[in-house]
């Protein structure tokens, strides 16, 4: 089952800047790398749904997009300008409270970047990377992380059902299901 990973960062703080259009620019760039990558992930990009110009009401999008959280298995957050978005900071909030994995970065650690990022929201988030690369950085870890932890469940279940299997009959690890396991298991680990 493939999860999905809600995109949040600041959206509205770029209107009228010289960076309009950064809030779409850089998920379409996560979308286009996990698909890259890989297959395992549904990615949620609030862009595709909400615009500022055509959305007046400011209640409608929130419920919209909070039930997209709770629906979601790891909030993937852009900290860059988070101090300028309280929507984003809501959304953090909303993730740590429903126990989700919340992996953030932020792109820009220069002379540029004037982001502040409260102490709170460090606390609440699971894992962040900083600088040039940090968009990368936190997509590899998402699939290197969550790819693994699936991988370890299905290595588990084969081998409870291995175990099982040997409680019934102690000779049944000779039995063609028992070696059809254990060559599955194999597969996974070669993923």
């Amino acid at each position: 089952m493939k999860k999905k990973i809600y995109l949040s960062g600041a959206m509205g703080c770029y209107l009228g800047t010289k960076e309009e259009g950064y809030a779409e620019t850089w998920r379409k760039e996560t979308e286009k790398e996990f698909q890259l990558t890989n297959s395992n992930f549904n990615i949620f990009n609030p862009t595709r749904y909400y615009n500022y110009n055509e959305h007046s009401d400011g209640k409608e999008v929130m419920r919209y997009e909070l039930n997209q959280l709770k629906t979601s298995d790891i909030l993937l957050v852009n900290l860059k300008d988070v101090d300028s978005s309280v929507g984003t900071i809501e959304e953090i909030f909303y993730a740590y409270i429903l126990g989700l994995p919340i992996i953030g970065f932020l792109p820009e650690l220069d002379n540029t970047n004037n982001t502040f990022v409260h102490p709170w929201l460090y606390e609440q988030i699971d894992k962040v990377f900083e600088g040039k690369d940090s968009m990368q950085d936190a997509i590899y870890y998402i699939e290197d992380y969550f790819t693994k932890e699936e991988k370890e469940v299905l290595l588990d279940l084969i081998c409870s059902k291995q175990i099982h299997l040997i409680l019934k009959n102690h000779k049944n690890y000779e039995n063609e299901k028992y070696q059809n396991l254990e060559e599955l298991k194999v597969k996974i680990k070669d993923m």
